[in-house]
């Protein structure tokens, strides 16, 4: 299931954060010990849209059917590299803040949520 095709990404928002892939224990004496934990890289990338009403509107409907009220993976045309990536939103949850653009006129809508996503 693809992200909707009409975006307009909002760069400055844009934040790409490894997640700890070590297990660490302290020891009551000398250096602590690490492991590592997984075998791929996970990685939170922040980042916020900025979609018109209508597209909004189409948002939440994809949001909510096609991939299940955010629970589901999807697939995300990657800004950084190019690359297309199966990613997923972080515990499914996005934020909307109406952008008012003056009387009379229907706001445009900045849409802020995580990824999860896997490799690098």
């Amino acid at each position: 299931m693809p992200f909707p095709a009409f975006k307009a990404l909002d760069f400055d928002s844009l934040v790409d954060q490894a997640e700890s892939a070590v297990l660490r224990t302290e020891m009551e004496s000398g250096h602590a010990k690490q492991a590592q934990k997984y075998t791929q890289a996970v990685f939170t990338r922040s980042l916020s849209y900025v979609f018109t009403s209508a597209q909004y509107a189409a948002f939440k409907t994809w949001w909510n059917d096609d991939i299940g009220l955010g629970s589901g993976w999807f697939d995300w045309d990657d800004p950084l590299d190019g690359a297309t990536k199966t990613v997923m939103m972080k515990n499914g949850v996005f934020a909307a803040v109406p952008i008012d653009l003056g009387a009379g006129s229907e706001p445009d809508w900045q849409i802020s949520f995580q990824l999860d996503i896997r490799g690098i």
